[in-house]
Formats: structure tokens, C-alpha cells, sequence
């Protein structure tokens, strides 16, 4: 009778285990980003402090009959609508951090995400 409740025990902290690591892998992991750089023609255009907006802004640019316009709320951004002909970059979705910008590559837009001014997050190097 004793070995039945140790094997109870011991798979029910088994099974315990198993859903907080489950749960822990669902939780979003948010990076700290403070910055983002918006880029036309590769110029920069506007640097915005993400870490202190106190409400969602939109930035429109536009080029001719191309444009694109820019969310951004606290610690996130992206491009919410654009009308080149593919419009992956409106499908991206919000950005909160990590190394790949957000692209258009018809209308030559790009925002970059960064930790601070000073910081240059570039890459390190390329595998392939």
C-alpha cells in the first residue's frame, strides 16, 4: 500500500511539473526595447522613445502615391497599413523586440528596434 502512494506522488509532481513548464513556455517573453528608428531611403527619420508614450501615436510617410503608416504604443510597434503590392509588412504584426526590423521593401521604409541610442544593435554575423 505504501508503494502505491509514493508512485501517486511522484506522478502527480511529475504531472504539476509538466504544466507549469507548459504554461511558462505560453507566456509571451517581451524584450525591453526602449527605441525604435524609422527609416526612409535609408535615411532616419524620426527616433522614437517607445519606454515613455503615453498613448498610441501613428506616423503616415509618404512618397508619391506610395505610403505607409506607423503604429506605436508602449513598447511595441509596426506598420499598421501600406499599399505596396504585397503588404507583408502590415502583416508582420506588432514588434516588441529582437534583431529583425520591420521592412517594406517597394515603398524602402524600415524601423528598427534597439535597448538604447547608444546601444548599436547590429549583427553579429550571418550563417548560411
Amino acid at each position: 500500500m505504501k508503494s502505491n502512494k509514493f508512485w501517486i506522488i511522484l506522478f502527480s509532481l511529475i504531472l504539476l511539473v509538466s504544466v507549469l513548464v507548459l504554461l511558462l513556455m505560453t507566456l509571451p517573453i517581451i524584450p525591453y526595447v526602449s527605441y525604435a528608428q524609422i527609416f526612409k531611403d535609408g535615411e532616419l527619420i524620426e527616433t522614437i522613445n517607445l519606454s515613455a508614450l503615453p498613448e498610441t501615436i501613428e506616423i503616415t510617410l509618404e512618397s508619391g502615391d506610395r505610403y505607409n503608416v506607423i503604429q506605436a504604443e508602449t513598447g511595441r510597434i509596426r506598420i499598421s497599413e501600406a499599399n505596396c503590392f504585397s503588404g507583408l509588412c502590415a502583416r508582420q504584426g506588432w514588434r516588441y523586440g529582437g534583431v529583425i526590423p520591420i521592412v517594406c521593401l517597394p515603398n524602402r521604409v524600415s524601423v528598427r528596434l534597439i535597448g538604447s541610442v547608444s546601444w548599436d544593435n547590429g549583427i553579429d554575423g550571418v550563417v548560411g
